[in-house]
């Protein structure tokens, strides 16, 4: 992920972040479907999601504290 989609992500307010967050969720979901049935061979997408899904989530939980806190 490079360093402008992470600002781009840490512009975004709580709500936009948890649209993300189920719209990657549901992609990797159908990725991996995918991969399983062979429709696709490149396994670094998965990874790829999987680590968007994190810095989303991270980011997300961040705002979450600051709010609070």
């Amino acid at each position: 992920m490079k360093k402008t989609e992470i600002t781009n992500l840490q512009d975004k307010n709580a709500a936009e972040l948890t649209k993300i967050l189920t719209d990657l969720r549901s992609e990797i979901g159908k990725t991996s479907l995918d991969f399983n049935t062979g429709k696709i061979k490149n396994t670094n997408l998965i990874k790829n999601l999987r680590r968007k899904i994190a810095v989303a989530a991270t980011i997300l939980r961040g705002k979450e504290l600051f709010k609070n806190g």
